[in-house]
Parts: C-alpha cells; structure tokens; sequence
C-alpha cells in the first residue's frame, strides 16, 4: 500500500466572533482523512457535523484535534464555535490515509519557552506524522523541530497561534518528544501528535497522541 501523503495545502482561518468558517483543502477525494485543530483562549464548541474528536485540552486555553473521513460530497468549509475570545483552526488532509478507530495517549510537561509534542508509536513502519502546537500571546509564531516541514504558521486576530508540521516516518520506533520554538514565552501552550498509517485492504487506522505543556509566564 502506498504511504499516506498530503493532499493540496493545510488551510487555516482565525476570528474573534462566536462562530467562523475554516476552507477545506483543495483535491480532497471520498475516503481522504481530514484532521483539524481548533483552539481558542476562550472555550470552543462542539465538533462539526460528521467530525469525530480525537483528543483536548483545557490547560489555560482550549484546543481540540478532530478527524473525518471524506465522503463524496464534502462542503467547501466546515464551521466550527466558540466564545467571543480570539481562536482558530487549522485543516489537513492526506490520501491513502487508514481511517478506522483511533488510539490516543496524553501527558503535560513544561520546557521553557517551548511547545512540547509527545513520542507516539505508529502502527505501520512508514507513517504519515502531523505535529500541532498552540501557544497564546499576541502574534505566536512557530519554529519547526529539526525534520519537519511547516504546513502553516498562523497567528490569530487577537492573541495566541499555532502551526502543523508534518515528516514521513523511516520505522515503527517511537517517535520521541520534540519541541516547536515560538517567538515569545507562550502561555498555556498545547502540542498534539498523530501518526497515520497506510490504508489496509480493511478499515484504516489512525494512532494519535495529546502532550500539554503548561506554562502561563503572565495573567491573559
């Protein structure tokens, strides 16, 4: 089976208001996985029709990594809630994805200025691995870990941001803690990891892991 790849651009979308649109990707095909983060330094709602929460945080800020497999028709953008406070989402798709039920772990550690992802095991020798980090205060900006690649940094219209990163895995080790730098000491930042594996003749598989790192350097 082919390794999971990304289809067209991750797209993202930042508002103030209680409710917003995120665009889908371009070329998403019936039976791509979509994943989405949204975060928000107030408290976001629930997911979109059709979404299926992988995990979430609520350390200093909320944050929630969600997945969908594609059907045939999806729409042109997905909306998604929450209070009148500064947030956003973030969407990725990748084809030849496995989509059945996932299997999630979490942890929360601080590292300094730095938001922390955790290790995940994946369960194909050749994953597709997509990183999310969030952090709040004004105009967050990112820096991927070494071997990553920057699918999009954004900062949103108020405080706090995020960014995806992704890498093609060469095993089925353990993937290992790694640390995306921001531009500021970050308050409450949140890292998510997800490994996905190849589609199987059968129903697919996503293996997903949460990390928090709490750290809140001043009152927001």
């Amino acid at each position: 089976m082919p390794t999971p790849t990304l289809v067209g651009s991750v797209t993202s979308a930042t508002s103030s208001s209680t409710s917003y649109s995120c665009n889908k990707p371009t070329g998403v095909a019936a039976g791509d996985l979509l994943l989405s983060l949204q975060w928000s330094a107030g408290t976001i709602g629930a997911v979109p029709s059709g979404w299926t929460q992988l995990e979430t945080q609520t350390s200093g800020a909320t944050s929630r990594v969600a997945y969908l497999a594609a059907g045939g028709s999806e729409p042109g953008n997905y909306t998604v809630t929450q209070t009148a406070q500064p947030g956003g989402t973030i969407i990725i798709a990748v084809a030849d994805a496995s989509l059945a039920a996932p299997v999630s772990n979490s942890s929360s550690i601080a590292v300094g200025s730095a938001v922390s992802t955790p290790s995940v095991t994946p369960a194909g020798l050749e994953d597709f691995e997509v990183r999310f980090a969030v952090a709040l205060n004004a105009g967050q900006s990112f820096e991927p870990a070494s071997g990553f690649t920057e699918q999009v940094d954004v900062a949103d219209t108020g405080e706090g941001g995020a960014m995806c990163a992704t890498r093609v895995l060469a095993s089925g080790a353990a993937t290992g803690t790694h640390t995306f730098g921001t531009s500021g000491t970050p308050s409450a930042p949140h890292g998510y990891t997800i490994a996905i594996t190849e589609a199987p003749s059968g129903r697919p598989r996503i293996v997903a892991a949460t990390f928090t790192a709490v750290h809140r350097a001043a009152s927001w």
